[in-house]
This record gives structure tokens, sequence and C-alpha cells, in this order.
């Protein structure tokens, strides 16, 4: 353990640790005789020291310092981390809908572990690992059917003769696509929900923008809430929608200020939609990335939520002397006006929603009914609308501002200030 602080040490002071600041008068062999020195008085006076604990300490202060959201990581997170980033998560095998209010089974992948452990398609879903899942929202029930490698969920369900039975289910491991949600609002709006942006998805999500604007919609909400992925040239693609070809819409760059990557839009069209995005503190990865570069290199982009993760690519493992692994920023992500992210701090909305954030009552007595009168199309969509967006704060605010600005015939980027490039 002391070999293994002192080869962290070395690692650390002698390349500088990227953003630690303006380098002091201190230099790492002062830092290893100052920690001599404490040492040494504990041991004269023969107060209690535990080494290990010593060491373990010592080493997460080396790396604190250097960059706090930094870690070190075993053999088995940087798998889970490399799986995130491409997508691969762990899943039931079975997909459930939602019909009067009862979670059915509506598919089951083939050879999967449900599938072996006898689920079928039409069975009702009553519970998840003991708990209750009545009243639930249906992207809470597909989360709680989510989980870690190795892991198993137990399920109660009925039979389509009424006869109960739990059953415990292990994880598989599925590789998502990018998109999770695409769907069409009522009011002229569309709604595009990702899990993260991965390798070669980027055409993938160009093309359902495309295609919604070319459509006519009025407006896009993109909800990049607990998104991830690595893939910084999908980022590109998306992002270049909303900007003018050939401008910059983010680059990498060293210590030096050097860069490593430089993103500008090829886009030959901007994408004329008004888009709201949507991000909170899970939002990381690919997808932080893709809030950056939309929040300063775009136009007709509107961030809301809560401030992101801080870790829009710019860390990297580092295997240390002793064979160790270091999760630690090594470079910064700059967008064109000037930002950058160094890993100190996350991406903040523009409209700023708590993570907490929602009615107090989520109950809302529907308006009075005339039995005379017909509700006209338009109150019809105000109605499923208004559903739609109940019990999901954020989401209610970037609906509020897309239909404000469908009200003042705003569309997207031609009726937008061009930020600085």
């Amino acid at each position: 353990m002391k070999q293994h602080f002192f080869a962290l040490l070395s690692f650390a002071l002698g390349t500088g640790m990227l953003f630690a600041g303006e380098p002091g008068p201190v230099f790492s062999n002062d830092v290893v005789q100052a920690v001599k020195d404490v040492v040494v008085v504990l041991q004269k006076h023969g107060l209690p020291f535990d080494a290990r604990k010593a060491c373990d300490a010592a080493v997460d202060a080396v790396i604190q310092v250097a960059d706090p959201r930094g870690q070190l990581m075993s053999d088995a997170d940087i798998r889970r981390m490399t799986e995130e980033d491409k997508g691969i998560r762990y899943e039931a095998g079975i997909r459930v809908s939602l019909t009067n209010k009862t979670f059915v089974i509506s598919e089951m992948r083939e050879g999967s572990e449900a599938d072996k452990a006898g689920l079928r398609v039409g069975e009702v879903l009553q519970e998840i690992d003991k708990g209750n899942i009545e009243g639930l929202r249906l992207s809470e029930v597909q989360e709680l059917l989510r989980g870690q490698a190795d892991q198993a969920v137990s399920v109660k369900v009925q039979d389509t003769n009424g006869v109960a039975r739990e059953i415990e289910v292990k994880l598989d491991p599925v590789e998502a696509g990018a998109v999770g949600v695409a769907e069409e609002l009522p009011a002229n709006l569309c709604y595009l929900k990702l899990n993260g942006i991965y390798g070669r998805s980027g055409k993938d999500i160009v093309s359902l923008l495309r295609g919604w604007a070319e459509t006519g919609r009025s407006g896009v909400v993109i909800d990049l809430r607990g998104a991830g992925g690595a893939d910084a040239q999908g980022v590109a693609d998306t992002a270049g929608l909303f900007a003018e070809s050939g401008s910059l819409l983010f680059a990498f760059r060293d210590a030096q200020d050097q860069d490593l990557g430089v993103y500008r839009s090829n886009s030959s069209l901007l994408l004329n939609i008004p888009a709201m995005v949507l991000i909170d503190e899970e939002t990381r990865g690919a997808a932080e990335v893709l809030a950056a570069a939309l929040a300063g290199s775009t136009r007709g982009v509107m961030l809301i939520g809560s401030v992101s993760s801080g870790d829009p690519l710019v860390r990297e493992v580092q295997e240390l002397p002793d064979g160790s692994h270091l999760y630690l920023a090594t470079r910064k992500l700059v967008v064109a006006d000037g930002k950058s992210y160094n890993g100190s701090e996350g991406v903040k909305p523009d409209l700023v929603v708590a993570p907490a954030a929602a009615p107090d009552n989520e109950y809302e007595p529907e308006p009075p009914v005339d039995p005379v009168r017909e509700l006209s199309s338009e109150e019809k969509e105000d109605r499923l609308l208004r559903d739609r967006v109940r019990g999901d704060e954020t989401l209610r605010r970037a609906v509020d501002v897309l239909l404000g600005l469908k009200a003042l015939n705003i569309r997207g980027v031609e009726n937008a200030e061009n930020p600085t490039h």
C-alpha cells in the first residue's frame, strides 16, 4: 500500500495533474517528506497509526487536489463504465405495456432469462422485488426491471387463468439504441428521449430530427436526462443541425490549450425548429458534451432542468506504475462562446428546475365540461398534452415554452440570435 501511494504521488505530481491550478513552490519530494515527517512524530509519541488507512487517505487527498471528481477505479468499475459508454445495460428481457391501468407483458426477448424462467406474453405484472407497482408510470416500471450485471429481479405475475406466481429473473446484457422514446405529442410537438450517444448513432438521431422539422412540427423536446455515451462525432452530427456549416461546435484541449480534437458543423441546412433540451445531474459523457455544445455553439435551443454531472468526456483512465487505475480529468471541453469545462462543474441550464421539483399535489381537477358544447380539437389536444406532462415539471416547463413560441409564430434558428463563434 505504501508503494502504491508513492507510485501515485510520483505520477500525479510529476505530470502536473492537468487542472490543479497554477504550480506553486512545493515539489513532489517536499510532499513526500512532509508525509514522512508527520509519520515520524506520530510514531515518536506512540500515537495510534494505521498505515493502510493513512495511505488510503493520502492517495485520496492527492487525487482530490488535482480533480475533486477523480477516483481510483477497479477493473470492475472500468468494465461497467465501458459498458455504459457503449450503451450496454442489464434488463429483465421483457417489455411491458400499460393497458387499462394494468401492466401487461407485451413482448418477450426470445432466449432471454425471462423466457427461460417461464414468463409469457399477456401475463399481468403485479409486483417487482416484493413491491406493488400499482399507480406507477410505465417508465418507472421499466426502470425497476433494470439493474447491474449479475443481478436478478423478483416479479409476481398473474397468468391468463388468474393464477399468480413469483419468479426470479436474472438480468440479461442488452445493447440499447441511442433513441429511448420518439413520440409525437399533441399540439404539433414532438419528444425525443435519448439513452445516450453511442457509436454510429448520430445519423439515426439526425434523420429523426430532420424528419420532424420537414413535416412542419412546431417544436421538439430533446430529453438528455440520465443519458451518457462516448461518441463525440455523434454529438457533432446532432449539434450541427442547429449551427451554420463550418462553425465551431466544440473542441477538446490539453493543459497548454493545444487542440486535441476539433468538431465543426457540416450541416448544409439549419434545422428550423425550436428545441428544448432537458438535462439533470445524471447527464454525462457524450450527452453532456451535446448539452454544452447546444448551449454555447448553436441557435434556437434552450436548456431546462438542473446542472449536469460535470463529466463531459474530459476524463480518461490512466494506468499507474503499480497496475492500478486512476480516472482523472486530463483535458477540457471548449465551446464556441468561449465557455470551457474541465470537469469541475457541469453545464448550467437556461431555466433551472430543481431535480425533485413536482407539484405539491399532482391531482388536477378536470375543467368543467359543457354537456351541450362539444370540445374543439384544440381543447382536446390541450387536455391530452396536460395528461402527458403531468408529474414531470421539467417536461412541463419545456412544453410551456414551446407553446409560447408557437403562439408567437417563432420557428427556431431563423429568429434566434447568433452566438459568438
